[in-house]
Order: structure tokens, then C-alpha cells, then sequence
């Protein structure tokens, strides 16, 4: 359920770039997760001009000293929002991440699935029903395993499905590898591709002018062109131009087709919905 065709595009952000990085974001005093996830929210609040912007991603959920140790999986997801008001700046986005991110962290303990089945109806406990991009950054080192009489090597897997409409692997080497996993039902390679070349510009970018507001940035990206949307228009799927008979979004009895993609407007919960989040998270220990 929920598994859709999918591969995955790479680059590999030059280690000049990463330390550089690494080194504002130290001067932030936060963590070089944040910069890169505020560089992907970045990025996708220049595709769809949205000012709500919430990306997924994984946490180990071991915050006890006892628990590192033990076999098995502990993770949870938890969902990244941030506020693109304002015409921030990079540095302003980042802080925006940073605060969003620890107050995530606070309830990562909550099982992911019972807050979906507070804020979904007919008990739809999908996370890629809540958002449809996640962010995922692995920076603990890969072991060399040691077995007498083996030969034990790491072997790259092809993956050919995915459960996201786009999901940013990171991996730390010796700059940064960054991986696109997408639905190959929406995307083409070449549209990944440039998306990823976008990721790297922004970056780029921004390293060397964090203070700039976002509307002042002059940015030169691969796909800039997007399509007018009313701005009434309800929540839009993600479309690529790899069909150009393709139906880009659909609302009521009106379709617009377009050969950019766009990504999806955030849609705000209803107050009932908002409601029962609130009484599952206060009922939570850790929110008491």
C-alpha cells in the first residue's frame, strides 16, 4: 500500500561547499541537518511559491542511553514546518528549521501512526497522505566488518519503487552525496536531474549570502518557468512534462496543463482535525 515505481537520481556536492557549510552552520549553533533541510524547503518554496512548507523525515527515537545499544528499529517520523513568510532570508529560513525541527524532536517518542489517525479520516494511517517529500540525512559512518574467511563489501542496491513523490537521501563522503528518489509516474530523470542542479545552486548561493532576503536573490535555476495557477485553487499534484497530454492539476471542472512541474500547496487542517492533533499531543507525557 502505497508504493509507487520510483528511481533515484545523484550528484555530490563538492567538499569546499560542505565545509563551508559546516562551518556557518557551527556558527549558528545548530547542525548541518538543518542547513541542508532549510536548502530543500528553500528550494521548494521557489517551485510552488508557497509559504507553508512541510517535509518529512526520519528520527532514530533512542533518546535514552540504554536504548543505543539494542538491536532493532526504534525510528519514527516526524513532520518539518516551516513558515516561508515574510521574505526571509537563508539564515532567518534555517533558525525557522532549527526551532521547527526541536519542537519535532520533543514529540518523536509519539508513534507517527496514532497522530495520523488523529488528524485523517477513515483511520488513513499513510505518511505520504501528510506529506509527499521527505528528507533523510545519514551521517553515521558504514562499519568494516571483520569476519574471518569473508570478503564482506558494501554493494549498491538499485531501488525501482518509492512511497514519496520525492525523497532527498543525503549521505556525508568526501563532500556531500545527495540522492532523489522519485515516482517515475510524475518525473522523468531529466526533470530530477535539474532539481538536483537547482539544490547545489541554491546552496551554493546562499553559503556566500545567507543575509539576502529570498526575493532578492538572483537566482539562474534550471526550472524557473511555472505555470499560473488561480489562487483559489485547492491542493495541486506534482506533474512533470514527460506527457504533455497530461492533466498538470485538476479542481472542480477546470484543468490546466502546463510541461514544468509544480509542487503540491499545503493545505491547512480543519479545526476539528487541529483539535484532536492538540488533545493527543497534550494527553502525551512528554507535552505535560
Amino acid at each position: 500500500r502505497g508504493i509507487r515505481p520510483g528511481s533515484r537520481e545523484k550528484i555530490i556536492l563538492p567538499e569546499k561547499l560542505a565545509n563551508r557549510l559546516t562551518y556557518w552552520t557551527r556558527e549558528q549553533r545548530s547542525s548541518i541537518f538543518m542547513t541542508l533541510l532549510a536548502g530543500f524547503q528553500y528550494l521548494l518554496h521557489h517551485y510552488s511559491h508557497d509559504e507553508d512548507i512541510a517535509v518529512g523525515t526520519c528520527v532514530a527515537n533512542r533518546p535514552q542511553m540504554q536504548l543505543e545499544d539494542l538491536i532493532g528499529r526504534f525510528g519514527n517520523h516526524v513532520v518539518i514546518r516551516t513558515s516561508m513568510a515574510g521574505n526571509p532570508s537563508f539564515q532567518e529560513v534555517q533558525q525557522r528549521v532549527r526551532e521547527s525541527s526541536l519542537t519535532a524532536y520533543g514529540y518523536q517518542e509519539m508513534p507517527f501512526g496514532e497522530v495520523l489517525r488523529a488528524v485523517r479520516p477513515r483511520g488513513d494511517v499513510r505518511c505520504d497522505g501528510v506529506v509527499q517529500a521527505m528528507f533523510v540525512f545519514q551521517n553515521a559512518p558504514k562499519s568494516a566488518w571483520q569476519i574471518p574467511g569473508l570478503d564482506i563489501r558494501w554493494l549498491p542496491v538499485k531501488r525501482a519503487s518509492t512511497r514519496y513523490d520525492l525523497t532527498m537521501w543525503l549521505r556525508e563522503t568526501q563532500g556531500i552525496e545527495v540522492a532523489l528518489e522519485y515516482n517515475t509516474d510524475l518525473f522523468r530523470a531529466a526533470t530530477i536531474q535539474n532539481v538536483l542542479n537547482d539544490y547545489r545552486a541554491i546552496l551554493e548561493h546562499v553559503a556566500a549570502h545567507p543575509s539576502t532576503p529570498f526575493a532578492d536573490h538572483p537566482w539562474q535555476l534550471t526550472t524557473t518557468e511555472m505555470p499560473q495557477f488561480p489562487a483559489a485553487a485547492p491542493r495541486l499534484s506534482l506533474r512533470d512534462c514527460s506527457n504533455p497530454t497530461r492533466a498538470g492539476a485538476a479542481a472542480h471542472a477546470s484543468t490546466w496543463r502546463h510541461r514544468p512541474f509544480a509542487l503540491p500547496r499545503r493545505l491547512t487542517a480543519s479545526h476539528t482535525r487541529a483539535a484532536s492533533l492538540s488533545r493527543l499531543l497534550h494527553s502525551h507525557p512528554r507535552a505535560k
